[in-house]
């Protein structure tokens, strides 16, 4: 599977995670099965992982398509976006940068594009277990 989300309501967090090759088909089925979750929240911060995603850059057309997408859906239910991108590898890197500044102008937007967890949580200062939760460690305690 390209794209693994999973919600974690009492980390007010939705992790979505891209493997292998993902395409603008791929993406767009996911978001919308996100959508449809009992458990989505617009309001949570989410999380877009590259770690594990082969680099295989996206269009400036299929780029612009998602934006305009995901600017129609915020403003529809007027709750700013709240995004970060951990992208270690220099295309996803760009390619996630490519996104944050076509969204820039979206009122209310928070958005970082990091290379790692830890970058990630400082530029969103997320509190320790939220990072502890991305790196995959099990050593999480406050939050069931």
């Amino acid at each position: 599977m390209p794209c693994s989300t999973d919600i974690y309501p009492a980390y007010q967090l939705i992790w979505s995670r891209f493997i292998g090759v993902v395409t603008l088909d791929q993406i767009t089925d996911a978001n919308q099965k996100l959508r449809a979750e009992t458990e989505f929240d617009p309001r949570f911060l989410c999380i877009n992982d590259f770690r594990d995603h082969l680099d295989d850059p996206v269009s400036f057309q299929d780029m612009m398509s998602l934006t305009n997408e995901m600017k129609t859906f915020r403003h529809r239910i007027g709750v700013p976006l709240r995004i970060g991108f951990i992208a270690p590898s220099d295309v996803s890197f760009g390619t996630a940068r490519m996104f944050a500044t076509l969204m820039s102008d979206l009122d209310g937007a928070t958005i970082a594009v990091e290379r790692s967890v830890d970058a990630l949580a400082a530029a969103l200062a997320l509190d320790a277990d939220t990072t502890t939760l991305l790196k995959g460690d099990d050593k999480i305690t406050s939050r069931e």
